[in-house]
């Protein structure tokens, strides 16, 4: 399967080549929305070989989300998992991630660090994750009922019947440190 990286970035010159050095060890299909940076993010990521794709101005998170995407349509992505580009995820959890699709148990895995409820995130933040994800759950899945479970190593898993008719479609958090 073809599995593409998409990077949403806006000034992020001083993390962008770590970043993508980084994620080259796992996929060669690298594509990184420049949202109106100022800074040199995307000549960075240019140089480093990977699809770079530039906002004129600042768009916002979403459109830069939209813009990967659409791009990663084009290239015939399989599977697609963003990254942000700020250095706050772990690369070595992006196989938790697509796992569950390579293994034809989901058509949608959502991995977020922050939705166990003893994260040590800020209320504000959590508020603002858990909008967000209400709004790409509605946007990516019907709405039936929905079923969490746990497994050994601390994995909820939340099953939200897809819209292929598979009903294989999961939100999976990790308890990430």
């Amino acid at each position: 399967m073809k599995i593409t990286i998409g990077i949403p970035a806006f000034n992020e010159e001083k993390n962008i080549a770590k970043i993508i050095t980084s994620l080259k060890k796992i996929t060669d299909s690298i594509i990184v929305c420049d949202d109106g940076s100022s800074d040199m993010t995307s000549e960075i990521a240019k140089n480093l070989n990977v699809i770079v794709v530039k906002h004129e101005k600042n768009m916002g998170y979403g459109a830069a989300i939209n813009t990967i995407f659409q791009r990663a349509k084009d290239i015939g992505t399989e599977i697609l998992v963003t990254f942000d580009a700020d250095g706050q995820h772990r690369i070595e959890d992006i196989s938790k991630v697509i796992n569950p699709i390579e293994e034809n148990i989901a058509d949608v895995v959502i991995g977020s660090r922050f939705l166990k409820e003893n994260s040590q995130v800020p209320n504000y933040r959590k508020i603002g994750i858990k909008a967000i994800t209400k709004v790409t759950n509605a946007s990516i899945i019907n709405h039936k009922v929905r079923i969490y479970y746990e497994d050994s190593q601390n994995t909820t898993y939340k099953n939200t019947p897809s819209t292929t008719g598979t009903n294989k479609s999961y939100l999976l958090t990790q308890n990430y440190q």
